[in-house]
């Protein structure tokens, strides 16, 4: 009579920690199903659609424009005032 331990299946819900992630880029798109076909016969291996991201926050809008050029810079408050038309 053995005692060994073997991990459930309902305990990859309780644990997450244990499961590991893998992301493939694929090029490719027709090979796409195949693959999917593939990896849905391995036990125990999932395939989850990305989420996309509904909305930017207001610091990632902010980030954007740095990283494209979209800043100004004044010397002094009379500068940016004069840019605003005040």
């Amino acid at each position: 009579m053995s005692f060994g331990f073997e991990p459930c299946r309902h305990l990859k819900h309780i644990f997450p920690s244990e499961i590991t992630q893998l992301t493939i880029n694929i090029e490719d798109k027709s090979i796409l199903p195949h693959l999917k076909k593939i990896l849905n016969a391995i036990e125990g291996v999932s395939i989850e659609t990305p989420r996309k991201k509904l909305k930017k926050s207001g610091i990632e809008k902010a980030y954007e424009d740095i990283r494209a050029g979209r800043v100004t810079h004044n010397d002094n408050v009379a500068e940016l005032f004069d840019a605003f038309g005040i």
